[in-house]
């Protein structure tokens, strides 16, 4: 077995290799074109090849910032990261490989940061090798192999399907876009939720770039509306068979009207509809306000553990490592929160 850079040449092999293991998105080929695009990642996509053949690869990108330092993620802004394996046996020997291709990246890097790989057998053997994270993250993973009705009944929670019945009575409806040039509705309200929540913000050349090199097979948005105007919004992730809503967007002044309600339940009711099998609620912090929100939803919580390797391992989570920016950055116009939140969001790499 021998361990290589994929190239651009590549990209149809790996896109096959990775989709018959992971239904992620973002293990794709394209999630390094976005990366490089908008945010000037250096991405080592690395693979190990056996007689020719695609036993394993390893998706990194690397920051260098002289104010967040130089960090390797894989996979920034998404939920899930980590190398994948063909085999069993391919596991911990390919995973040494990659490791010593990275060397020089590592001793350079504060750490490397392996966020919750989709095969188990890969958290075994990382378990062995890296340092697992001292913050803890779960998801919740609904089961859309039911009628929606059905998971209306037994799974949501009695005051949600309330708060769902309540959007409806204030004739609030949800539509379903494709196209890019819905995302600029999409990206006033997501400044605003981002604002309200005192963190930074992706540009828009993140979303716009997520519609061209993903496609609309890949990238739904979903927006909620009350007659013409849109109140509320959601980026969602496709895979073959699974859901990942991303990013959201919530006009405040419509917020007590519960569309972010209304808005998953369609998405929900849509994915049973056109034949989708889970719905993953994607990264949560235990006990904080998103969790309270996604626990009535009836999904089964999943931990969703994160593995390092460095010589500075962060020991909380960004968004309280970052507490007091966020104060400030609650405070501050939009119209600065839109120029300088890009640069902060790659530099965080969540």
């Amino acid at each position: 077995m021998k361990v290589r850079l994929a190239a651009d040449g590549d990209k149809d092999r790996w896109n096959e290799f990775v989709f018959n293991l992971s239904d992620c998105p973002s293990y794709l080929y394209e999630w390094k074109e976005i990366l490089e695009r908008v945010y000037k990642y250096d991405c080592k996509y690395l693979m190990v090849e056996e007689r020719h053949r695609v036993v394993g690869v390893f998706p990194t990108a690397t920051l260098r910032s002289k104010l967040f330092g130089v960090r390797i993620f894989s996979l920034p802004f998404s939920d899930y990261g980590g190398p994948l394996f063909a085999t069993e046996e391919a596991v911990c020997s390919s995973l040494g490989l990659f490791l010593d291709s990275l060397s020089s990246d590592l001793n350079e890097a504060d750490y490397l940061e392996v966020r919750s790989p989709t095969q188990a057998n890969v958290h075994a053997c990382l378990n062995k090798t890296f340092e697992p994270g001292k913050v803890t993250y779960l998801t919740f993973i609904i089961d859309l192999n039911k009628p929606y009705e059905e998971i209306w009944r037994h799974k949501f929670g009695k005051y949600l399907r309330n708060a769902i019945r309540k959007a409806v009575k204030n004739r609030i409806y949800v539509i379903e876009k494709s196209s890019r040039e819905n995302l600029y509705s999409f990206y006033n309200l997501y400044l605003l939720t981002m604002k309200k929540l005192g963190s930074p913000p992706h540009g828009l050349e993140f979303f716009e770039a997520c519609f061209d090199l993903l496609g609309d097979r890949r990238v739904k948005l979903f927006e909620a509306m009350i007659s013409d105007k849109v109140i509320g919004a959601v980026v969602a992730f496709v895979g073959r068979h699974t859901i990942y809503p991303a990013y959201e967007g919530i006009d405040p002044k419509y917020r007590n009207l519960n569309a972010a309600s209304l808005l998953f339940n369609q998405i929900i009711k849509w994915g049973c509809e056109n034949g989708y099998q889970l719905f993953d609620f994607g990264r949560t912090l235990p006990g904080s306000g998103v969790y309270r929100f996604k626990k009535p939803w009836g999904g089964e919580e999943k931990l969703s553990p994160y593995y390092y390797m460095g010589k500075k391992i962060p020991q909380q989570d960004p968004r309280e490592e970052y507490r007091i920016l966020s104060k400030v950055w609650s405070k501050t116009p939009i119209s600065i929160t839109k120029r300088l939140g890009p640069y902060i969001k790659g530099g965080i790499g969540h």
